[in-house]
């Protein structure tokens, strides 16, 4: 159908240009999610009177669209403000909303869940992935960060064994109260589970490494460029007007520079699109 092709035409292109740019210079014009939802609107309004014609039924038939994008949007703008990630990344959240409200027409397996839950769920994962695989490529070229993981692990080493002990242990006393009081052999995946928590455990170790010692960093204010971050602020880059006052208050100013997220919501939609609910993927 025409009209999934557009869809398709519109996610392509605007996600995929907002991760190039983001990879090669970590930062996208603002105008670029705004186009996608703008995009996303029309679309989607043409999608629905091509089904109704211009009536109220095509008025109901948006609201979904609608509420599906403004609550993306409110959740991106939620981490933005909690300090999460930048303006933009919440923007191009609601423009995932606004675009795949639903699934018609897409062939998409979701099983029960509704779709919007079904992205936001492999959204989550993807960024997971995504984020491990980025920072281990980080911590690949600078040597710096290695020292400084094993100097955190052995410094959380007594708390890090509690925490990883304490999810084995509860892992084996559900599986053996499944196994005697339900009659239910535990799943791979339940077998798999608490050495999953225990290298995300680790991991986040390595994640504090990566952060201290790859993504924060001190400079001479004159130094400064627009795009820049400055710490302990929201991930909004600083403007020329900033630049300016922050020069003649500061000699030396620290940044900090975090994961180019925006190729996860190109990477969540095909992977959504082509493979549906990743989540099921996982249960075995």
């Amino acid at each position: 159908m025409i009209f999934i092709a557009i869809f398709l035409v519109i996610a392509v292109f605007g996600f995929g240009y907002s991760a190039y740019l983001d990879l090669r210079y970590t930062e996208f014009p603002d105008w670029l999610p705004y186009s996608i939802i703008i995009a996303a609107i029309a679309s989607r309004t043409a999608y629905y009177v091509s089904l109704t014609g211009l009536t109220l039924t095509t008025v109901y038939a948006t609201i979904p669209m609608f509420v599906t994008g403004l609550v993306f949007l409110g959740f991106g703008l939620l981490l933005y403000y909690a300090g999460q990630w930048g303006d933009g990344d919440a923007w191009l959240l609601a423009g995932v909303g606004f675009l795949f409200p639903d699934s018609a027409g897409l062939g998409v397996f979701t099983g029960a869940m509704p779709f919007p839950v079904v992205i936001i769920l492999n959204f989550f994962m993807i960024s997971l992935v995504y984020m491990i695989i980025y920072s281990l490529i980080v911590g690949m070229k600078n040597k710096e960060i290695n020292r400084e993981f094993f100097k955190i692990l052995k410094k959380e080493r007594i708390k890090t064994e509690v925490m990883i002990t304490i999810f084995f242990v509860f892992a084996a006393a559900l599986s053996l109260f499944m196994y005697f009081y339900r009659g239910l052999v535990p799943s791979l995946s339940m077998i798999l589970f608490p050495f999953f928590i225990a290298a995300m455990i680790i991991f986040f170790h390595y994640g504090k490494a990566v952060e201290k010692k790859a993504f924060k960093k001190e400079i001479d204010a004159k130094d400064l460029r627009e795009g820049d971050v400055v710490m302990d602020g929201k991930w909004v880059g600083v403007t020329a007007e900033d630049i300016k006052k922050l020069q003649n208050k500061c000699g030396k100013i620290w940044i900090k520079e975090g994961v180019r997220f925006a190729p996860v919501f190109i990477i969540t939609v095909l992977i959504t699109l082509f493979l549906g609910n990743v989540i099921t993927y996982f249960m075995f």
